[in-house]
């Protein structure tokens, strides 16, 4: 009731033609409306009374980030239906709850061109990786993923390690020169599909050979460390020249000599009225002779022959007796003797009876 009505008339006296009328006036209860929005906002329409047989719109423009509007309910449990609106027969204070639905979003984790993964992720939570393995390279991703508030494409980026393994292996001739055997291998590591070059070694006696159909000298680094460079290196073949001093290679003779299989010098060397001593490494004949170039020597080589003069190398002397007729001259005797090779000697004449060696004769 509403006593303070101005046209309130709560008493009086009966009168006595009947005419008296008292009047009471009544107002509409008004009620109050609690909205807890949960942590939302209301943006419009917000109410917080109403009036019992008008009612009351619940509001419907209500907002939370990350989270869509799931209406009203009379429960803070959100159990039941939702309230859209309070009817004209309501009456008594009401308290509503407003429901949320946490929102989700898609991301996309993308290889290059491929889809690795699609997730559905919460609001505010965060997505999981695919696990993804590209040999060489160490992944990243190009935005962060923790805290998803919108769609979006997570792309791998990858960056080539720089300790990737590969090796480089290097080949040694054989002694027989037919084939090669693993001298040396280094292992290394370089940049992933960056090109390297091996850096030959230096091998006494050794060269490399540039052209040995098998030799790859550079290459990119693979990812999954697989990549190997050869190198060749041939033995070394060195010029022999050998100084006879006059004398005659019947066999044996060396022009060269190879890396670690060294030579051996000729023997059967002759000179007429000389015996060989040996060969030399000066043209003076001097120190001790060689016999072989060994399987250590290197470098071009030259020889001296030395030769021992024969002491026993033959020689005659003649003897001519004039004729009978003095016009000529006759063999009268023939000495065989022998001699020092190349030392100068001197025929003794000869005593004959009635004559008298002619020392001038030409």
């Amino acid at each position: 009731e509403n006593s303070t009505h101005s046209e309130r008339i709560a008493q009086g006296n009966v009168l006595g033609n009947g005419s008296l009328v008292l009047k009471l006036y009544y107002d509409r209860n008004t009620y109050t409306v609690t909205l807890n929005t949960n942590d939302g906002i209301v943006n419009a329409g917000n109410i917080s009374n109403y009036k019992y047989g008008v009612g009351a719109t619940l509001p419907t423009n209500v907002t939370r980030t990350g989270y869509t509007f799931g209406g009203w309910y009379d429960n803070s449990s959100l159990i039941g239906s939702a309230v859209t609106s309070i009817g004209t027969s309501d009456t008594g204070n009401k308290t509503y709850y407003a429901k949320w639905n946490i929102n989700q979003y898609t991301v996309t984790f993308k290889n290059g061109t491929e889809t690795a993964k699609t997730e559905n992720v919460n609001y505010g939570s965060s997505a999981t990786a695919p696990s993804i393995i590209k040999e060489g390279y160490t992944l990243s991703w190009d935005k962060e993923f923790d805290n998803i508030t919108s769609d979006i494409t997570v792309n791998a980026i990858w960056t080539a390690n720089s300790d990737t393994a590969y090796r480089v292996e290097h080949y040694k001739q054989n002694i027989t020169l037919e084939g090669y055997e693993v001298a040396e291998i280094e292992n290394l590591t370089g940049t992933t599909d960056e090109e390297v070059t091996a850096i030959a070694k230096t091998y006494e006696g050794f060269s490399e050979n540039s052209t040995h159909s098998e030799r790859i000298a550079q290459g990119n680094v693979l990812g999954n460390g697989s990549l190997t460079l050869k190198l060749y290196y041939d033995r070394n073949s060195y010029t022999v020249t050998l100084n006879t001093n006059g004398g005659t290679i019947n066999g044996g003779d060396v022009l060269n000599y190879t890396y670690a299989v060294g030579a051996t010098l000729p023997t059967d060397v002759t000179k007429e009225g000389y015996t060989l001593e040996g060969w030399y490494i000066n043209s003076e004949l001097t120190g001790e002779p060689v016999t072989t170039i060994t399987t250590t020597d290197t470098g071009n080589k030259e020889y001296f022959a030395k030769w021992t003069a024969n002491t026993n190398t033959a020689y005659k002397v003649e003897h001519y007796k004039q004729n009978i007729t003095l016009d000529g001259y006759e063999v009268e005797e023939t000495e065989n003797l022998t001699g020092t090779t190349d030392e100068e000697v001197t025929a003794i004449a000869k005593t004959y009876e009635g004559f008298t060696e002619n020392t001038s004769y030409s």
